[in-house]
């Protein structure tokens, strides 16, 4: 696309021709871009444990990478807490990278969905 506006996104909410709704501009860079989902294959690395973006990157659509960041981390940070008191133990870290694990692949699979859906790969016919 080629216009005289910079490489940034522009939000306008509750337009004439849109009521009630959003609409999203952003011009994308001259460079070859695209948006990638996936994450690592463990969350724990012996007493190395990684949360939100670190650990899974889904794409801007759909709205998960950031709501799933801090649920991760608040989810990590209650399970450190009697696990290092020596109140619990280590399996509930384990559940944690389990159950993060499984949340990682969902919104992966529904982001990847609404990428496709609003960019998508083939061209129309």
């Amino acid at each position: 696309m080629k216009a005289d506006f910079p490489h940034e996104r522009w939000f306008w909410f509750d337009l004439p021709f849109h009521p009630g709704q959003s609409v999203l501009l952003h011009r994308q860079a001259d460079l070859v871009y695209t948006f990638q989902c996936r994450r690592m294959e463990k969350f724990r690395h012996g007493r190395v444990l990684f949360v939100g973006d670190v650990a899974h990157q889904v794409s801007p659509f759909d709205a998960r990478g950031g709501n799933s960041g801090i649920q991760d981390a608040d989810n990590l940070a209650w399970k450190l807490r009697p696990v290092i008191a020596g109140q619990a133990p280590d399996a509930l870290i384990v559940s944690h990278c389990n159950k993060w694990v499984f949340a990682a692949d969902e919104n992966i699979m529904n982001s990847t969905r609404s990428t496709d859906f609003i960019t998508p790969k083939a061209p129309r016919r």
